[in-house]
């Protein structure tokens, strides 16, 4: 529980220190982000209206699949660059044999 007033990350309550969770929503005080978006959902579904920074959008929790593409991706994209690089400096020897007569 955190040593100091907080504001609810769900809905925007303020909440006394000593609380472990909103008095409003029942949000943690320290909730993950999944944790955020249940509690928002549960408390707007029961018609609660949102507070202040409770009014951003959470961002979701990445999954295992979400960093396996960003890493996929990331390891294309310099995988080519590689390749170019190669490439060029084939294309720059075969001109300078070519230049020279070298077969």
């Amino acid at each position: 529980m955190p040593a100091y007033a907080w504001t609810c990350l769900a809905c925007g309550q303020s909440n006394a220190a000593a609380a472990e969770s909103c008095g409003q929503c029942a949000c943690s005080a320290t909730p993950t982000s999944r944790e955020i978006n249940t509690a928002r959902q549960r408390f707007t579904d029961r018609g609660g209206a949102l507070q202040g920074d409770a009014l951003m959008a959470a961002r979701p929790d990445l999954t295992g699949g979400d960093v396996a593409s960003i890493l996929f991706h990331l390891f294309i994209g310099l995988f080519g660059i590689s390749l170019n690089r190669r490439r060029g400096s084939n294309d720059a020897t075969a001109a300078e044999h070519a230049r020279r007569g070298i077969a």
